[in-house]
């Protein structure tokens, strides 16, 4: 597997990205298990949630811009999901929205873009 370093603060010190999962389509557990298997070099699982309505249809990872690397590293780990950058003043910087899509399909992180999933749920 390829180990992605975690970015440098102009301190030298490496930057976390702290990381929302909001459940956006009802399945329950479905933030939780995802959060379990987060073990990325430079992101942290911070908060957990849920979509009001549980009504979102393709999985998204929202972003502050200056975490657009941990934003795209994330998305090659969860497979196809949209990336949308936002303005925030939450405490994380990075928010995963699970979708239906998931919920119908299972979900699954993989290694690197190339390798099989690690997990799967139903």
């Amino acid at each position: 597997p390829v180990v992605q370093p975690a970015v440098q603060s102009p301190s030298g010190r490496p930057t976390v990205a702290r990381l929302e999962i909001r459940n956006g389509n009802g399945v329950t557990g479905m933030a939780r298990a995802l959060a379990r298997q987060i073990d990325a070099p430079g992101l942290r699982v911070t908060r957990l949630s849920n979509q009001p309505g549980f009504a979102v249809r393709h999985t998204r990872i929202e972003y502050d811009a200056a975490h657009i690397d941990a934003a795209r590293r994330l998305a090659q780990r969860v497979g196809s999901v949209h990336l949308q950058e936002v303005e925030r003043s939450t405490p994380a910087n990075l928010r995963l929205v699970l979708g239906r899509d998931l919920a119908h399909y299972g979900t699954a992180l993989r290694v690197d873009a190339g390798a099989t999933a690690l997990a799967s749920l139903r």
